[in-house]
């Protein structure tokens, strides 16, 4: 038997517990942000940074001695 709150899930393809956090929640006086869900805001903001691409480098080193 389907009820009310299936419905209001599935046609949204959303969990029944996003659904009562969405409906509870502003009752509760908890704000509900919505989930990270994209890197947009850092497309172009690249900056090259020589330190870090060293410690990179430097994890990448092989201790032969430790290998034998």
């Amino acid at each position: 038997m389907k009820t009310r709150r299936d419905s209001k899930a599935a046609g949204k393809h959303r969990s029944h517990d996003d659904v009562l956090v969405d409906s509870l929640g502003p009752v509760a006086g908890v704000e509900v942000v919505p989930p990270f869900d994209d890197l947009d805001h850092l497309v172009g903001k690249w900056e090259e940074d020589p330190g870090f691409d060293a410690a990179l480098a430097a994890q990448d080193l092989v201790d032969e001695e430790m290998w034998r």
